[in-house]
């Protein structure tokens, strides 16, 4: 049960009620009305939706691509332009997560556990800044561990980071994650893919081009952060079309 808040009264109702209320509710309206137990406010009634998407009406996000395509930046850059709402430090340390920081994670649980003698010996967080700040000098060993901790299980790199508040993933190599992620939900719509591509700019990684495929946008980046930036406007524009109609 919810309050509908009027000009001069107020209403209890529950959320199948609101679509009565609206008259012809948009998801978006459904959707938020359900979360909130019923609650909209009155303006709701008399306007058409807003065009600005909380995080929680919004679908995960996975950005996929082959390495050094400019997918964290365009994933920053991709928040900004969807959610100008939420502060820049709830944007980048909750609502963006990179999959290599579920793997970081993971790694550095397995380390604190041999009891290493070293200065982050028994420091989870401070294993997983040494791992993250030396992310390229140990590539080949994340791949072979994220590729061993998807083989157990699909989603578990997916999961740890939408678990952690992320509603923009950045890094899905793997088709079998994506598969895992529909087959979970048995909803394959509940999901953005956006493909980041860098002609000219590809290192041999473990990214699986058939990703690409499937992405509901792809992103050009030429190498400009201004260009970038218009990318993600564009698709944000796009997502709030989809999700606010």
């Amino acid at each position: 049960m919810g309050e509908f808040i009027g000009d001069d009264v107020t209403l209890t109702l529950t959320p199948a009620q609101v679509a009565e209320v609206l008259g012809d509710p948009t998801p978006t309206m459904v959707a938020h009305a359900v979360i909130t137990g019923g609650m909209i406010p009155a303006a709701a009634a008399r306007t058409e939706a807003p065009k600005i998407l909380s995080p929680l009406e919004t679908p995960p996000i996975f950005v996929v691509g082959h390495a050094r395509a400019g997918k964290s930046t365009f994933a920053r850059l991709l928040a900004e332009h969807l959610w100008p709402q939420v502060s820049a430090a709830a944007r980048e340390e909750v609502l963006v997560r990179e999959t290599s920081s579920i793997i970081d994670e993971a790694a550095a649980e397995f380390l604190c556990e041999l009891g290493l003698q070293t200065p982050c010996a028994g420091n989870k967080a401070a294993w997983q800044r040494y791992l993250h700040e030396n992310g390229v000098r140990f590539r080949q060993g994340r791949i072979a561990l994220g590729n061993r901790l998807c083989a157990a299980e699909p989603t578990y790199l997916i999961r740890g980071c939408v678990c952690a508040g992320a509603r923009i993933v950045v890094g899905v190599r793997r088709s079998l994650e994506l598969d895992g992620w529909e087959e979970s939900l048995r909803a394959p719509a509940l999901r953005v893919v956006v493909a980041v591509e860098r002609p000219g700019a590809e290192v041999e990684d473990n990214y699986e081009p058939e990703l690409s495929e499937r992405a509901d946008w792809r992103v050009r980046n030429a190498g400009g952060l201004g260009g970038l930036s218009e990318e993600a406007r564009r698709v944000a524009a796009g997502i709030r079309a989809l999700w606010c109609s």
